[in-house]
């Protein structure tokens, strides 16, 4: 799974940039029936999500009508809005999580050029619809009833952005999928498992020792799924995209792959901001433990 990323000599980068120049004459956009294709996947999955996030809505105002009072206000609500959108996420990206890791190391095949990671396999597609549903749902959930980070919202975009290059165009990169929007998204099962236990102090102390193994295992996948990993997949995707906008003679045919570069670039920084924002939490965890082992000991 290696040899896209050794360094390669200046003869073999302009042998491999007048490959990509053969591509150039594909068609930018695939064949009219898979866009269709495509467009009907991520309506379904949107649909599906939305209804799965108000059966989660359902069941978790059941319950306080079941236990208590069944007139609710605004921080009841926001609490089981957000406690719905927490189930739907754990469940999808633990979809993406599982297709993405079985893809990447037992779909991809070992030997490939540099044309196959830019056309063909359109059969991974599939993590593109989904990845772009998944957006979809999630930007009006994080506005209107969860509140996440300005960034998040960012990164949502940004992943429709190189999404739609995937389930759209011919030379769409799709041998990255895998990765990037399915792999990576491992790391987001605990994560999804770590805010829930943010959002009750109340669960958190109850299983504290259960809280502090998600917390150290998100750490431990983040890093190696979103740094480690990150890095040369995105590099390679990003010279890949690089020449395609160097051997294209039209200034439209540059824009996907310039978009994309940038989009890359901007999710690469963000990883790498969350990347230290978590080791840096997790010297502090570690710090207090230390702290607290040592009051216990004197």
């Amino acid at each position: 799974m290696d040899d896209a990323f050794v360094p390669t000599t200046k003869a073999a980068i302009f042998m491999d940039i007048e490959l990509v120049r053969t591509l150039q004459t594909n068609p930018t956009f695939l064949p009219t029936e898979q866009i269709w294709r495509a467009f009907f996947h991520i309506i379904v999955v949107l649909v599906a999500l939305f209804a799965l996030d108000g059966a989660f809505l359902f069941a978790a105002r059941s319950i306080r009508w079941r236990h208590g009072s069944k007139k609710s206000d605004d921080e009841d609500s926001a609490a089981e809005h957000k406690l719905a959108y927490r189930a739907v996420s754990i469940l999808m990206n633990g979809l993406l999580g599982s297709i993405g890791l079985y893809d990447f190391f037992f779909v991809l095949p070992e030997s490939r050029s540099v044309t196959e990671r830019i056309e063909g396999f359109e059969e991974l597609a599939l993590l593109a619809y989904l990845q772009i549903a998944y957006q979809l749902w999630a930007i009006p959930m994080s506005l209107f009833f969860v509140s996440e980070p300005k960034e998040m919202i960012y990164h949502h975009l940004g992943v429709m952005v190189v999404g739609s290059l995937s389930a759209f165009f011919t030379n769409g990169f799709r041998y990255h999928n895998p990765f990037f929007f399915g792999l990576i998204e491992s790391s987001s099962v605990p994560l999804v498992i770590m805010n829930i236990f943010k959002d009750s102090h109340e669960l958190a102390n109850r299983f504290p020792v259960l809280n502090a193994f998600v917390s150290l295992s998100f750490c431990l996948i983040f890093v190696v799924t979103r740094v480690i990993m990150w890095i040369p997949q995105a590099s390679d995707f990003m010279k890949l995209a690089a020449m395609m906008a160097y051997t294209c003679d039209g200034y439209i045919g540059k824009v996907g792959p310039i978009c994309s570069i940038l989009v890359c670039l901007f999710l690469t920084a963000l990883q790498l901001y969350w990347a230290g924002r978590i080791v840096r939490g997790l010297l502090a965890f570690m710090k207090g433990g230390n702290q607290k082992r040592r009051m216990k000991s004197s």
